[in-house]
């Protein structure tokens, strides 16, 4: 699993979160440090890779500075600007916990680690603020970073959890050799298909080593990962106590707040709950400690398990495969495409992946991709290009001519309703009202407005159902691709909406006499 945090350069210069959360194995032992390591394409810029990560040049990138000529790193100087993103990578609780016992699960969550940064990496890129893009949000994948790496073992709760800070610096490298802030838009979107990259290298290195693994699913019987065969759940539950701390956090969070919390929400929640320091505890104490949240007999049993697992490594045959790897790709096309007209290169390789934990090399997935009949490569943007189906664009087309042969058909429409003019607020409504007016006074069976976040899409498609009520029209109904967006519709007072294809299933050839859609 990754997950991220941005680090801001606010206090000091970086020494006490080097020190303290890095360079200490996160939370203990003051004395037993822990060697970080310079990782990622961009490193080599300043001759720092694969080096042990110094506290001085750390605390220069966090204060902007170039630590090999001591100048100004990135053009921007904002004192509160992000100078760390922290991508943190950890294991599933099984394999942390049979790491006690087998020392190569360690190695087999490092190897994994460096596949998922291989991949986030790809996603780096640059703002690009030259001439009519100064303004906007557009962006030019570079695929360079440098990042500090740090390999810890213990949650603060001194439970067994290995993970993996992979601290990147708000540095990268444009074509022309000029150091600029990252844009890290990219990387935090494709943070599910790096963590899936993550999860399945380490699912095969499990089965390499000799283990057997079991997919591990939600409450909705959606798959969220692995574990190693057994390892007994009671055991995941009782090294799981950090995790549960904020749960219940989350817990209380809904009971008062009646949501979910955001990310940031639960940033900081994780920094609240978050104990003081025990640099009395050396690392054989903290070992000590996790092994004694075991009984004798699971301490056994798990010896054996890892013996055998060693054993069996040198015996087992490669597992064949269930399907090929196409295959598997077909399937989870089927499934995204239902619901969506276009999917990143990303998004379906990190379904494909969620689906087949340790069955394919992520090698083999980005070739079998491009072989799969009736998908579509779109081609942009390069790194991480838009696909879609021949299916989709030939409904698309068939859409696309419906609206052209079916401009001006329909007859004149009249309502005496004012839109807004019922309104306690003094907003400024006239763009509202005059998308209103050329929906209601077209003689086009379709119509479509959109806008930005926050511009009134939910209030102007209110006052154009009641427009369409005193004209007359009853039969309206409100529709929307997916139920969480219905649930907003509803929400906001649309107490008949439903989505799509329950629409379809319930009308069958009836038609409405007006569809509205909420996309």
């Amino acid at each position: 699993m990754f997950t991220a945090a941005k680090i801001k350069a606010t206090h000091g210069k970086g020494t006490d979160f080097y020190r303290q959360h890095l360079a200490s194995n996160d939370y203990y032992s003051e004395h037993d440090r822990v060697d970080g390591h310079w990782r990622g394409t961009l490193a080599s810029a300043f001759g720092l890779s694969g080096s042990v990560v110094s506290q001085e040049a750390f605390s220069l990138f966090q204060q902007n500075l170039n630590p090999v000529s001591g100048q100004k790193l990135t053009p921007r100087n904002n004192p509160h600007s992000v100078r760390f993103y922290d991508f943190q990578c950890s294991a599933q609780k099984s394999v942390s916990v049979l790491s006690l016992f087998d020392s190569r699960l360690v190695e087999a969550h490092r190897k994994a680690v460096e596949s998922g940064m291989k991949e986030l990496e790809r996603f780096a890129a640059v703002r690009i603020r030259k001439g009519d893009n100064f303004a906007t949000k557009n962006f030019a994948y570079t695929g360079k970073f440098i990042y500090a790496q740090y390999h810890h073992d213990t949650s603060r709760l001194l439970d067994p959890q290995l993970h993996t800070h992979n601290v990147i610096v708000n540095v990268t490298q444009e074509s022309d050799g000029s150091f600029k802030a990252l844009d890290a838009t990219e990387m935090y979107r494709a943070i599910r298909y790096a963590g899936k990259s993550y999860q399945n290298a380490l699912a095969q290195e499990c089965i390499r080593l000799g283990y057997e693994i079991e997919m591990k699913r939600s409450d909705k019987g959606e798959i969220t990962g692995f574990e190693i065969r057994g390892v007994p759940e009671d055991v995941l539950r009782r090294c799981s106590r950090r995790r549960e701390q904020i749960d219940r956090e989350i817990e209380k969070f809904v009971a008062t707040k009646g949501r979910q919390p955001t990310p940031d929400e639960v940033k900081l929640m994780t920094l609240l709950t978050r104990g003081r320091k025990m640099l009395e505890k050396t690392t054989d104490q903290v070992t000590a400690f996790k092994m004694s949240l075991f009984t004798e007999e699971e301490r056994s049993n798990f010896r054996s398990m890892a013996s055998e697992a060693e054993q069996l490594s040198f015996l087992m045959p490669p597992r064949p495969g269930r399907k090929t790897p196409e295959q598997q790709i077909q399937k989870v096309v089927e499934q995204l495409f239902e619901r969506n007209g276009v999917l990143h290169w990303d998004a379906i390789l990190a379904e494909v992946q969620n689906q087949n934990l340790g069955e394919f090399e992520l090698e083999t997935l980005h070739a079998a991709i491009e072989k799969i009949p009736g998908l579509v490569n779109l081609g942009k943007p390069a790194v991480n290009p838009y696909f879609t189906t021949e299916e989709n664009i030939e409904r698309e087309n068939y859409c696309i001519d419906i609206v052209n042969k079916t401009k001006g058909v329909c007859n004149d429409f009249a309502s005496d309703y004012i839109p807004f003019s019922e309104a306690e607020d003094t907003f400024d409504h006239s763009a509202q009202i005059e998308v209103i007016n050329q929906i209601v006074q077209s003689k086009d069976p379709f119509a479509v407005f959109r806008g930005v976040a926050g511009a009134g899409k939910t209030s102007t498609l209110q006052e154009l159902c009641k427009c369409l009520k005193k004209g007359g029209v009853n039969n309206i109904h409100v529709v929307a691709p997916t139920n969480s967006a219905v649930d907003v519709l509803r929400s906001e007072n649309f107490e008949s909406a439903q989505t799509v294809a329950m629409f379809f299933t319930e009308q069958g050839q009836a038609a409405a006499e007006r569809l509205v859609s909420d996309h």
